[in-house]
């Protein structure tokens, strides 16, 4: 089984009232009004995306990273 490392950065748009992820590596760019539902946008989007670039992977994991203040979010 291979094992594949993504890096996904995680940032709050506070005009729009939206948490947002994007990676370069696989061309992420999911948005949602919470934490816990970009969590499951990323969850969801990984496995398709990784279809579409015809990398089989049966479990990749995701190195998701913060960017600003989220203690008040």
């Amino acid at each position: 089984m291979k094992t594949l490392k993504i890096k996904v950065d995680v940032c709050r748009d506070e005009e729009a009232g939206v948490y947002y992820a994007t990676s370069d590596d696989i061309g992420l760019a999911v948005e949602s009004e919470s934490l816990d539902g970009l969590m499951k946008e990323i969850h969801a989007a990984i496995p398709v995306l990784l279809e579409i670039a015809h990398t089989p992977i049966d479990k990749p994991k995701a190195d998701i990273r913060l960017h600003g203040n989220f203690a008040a979010a």
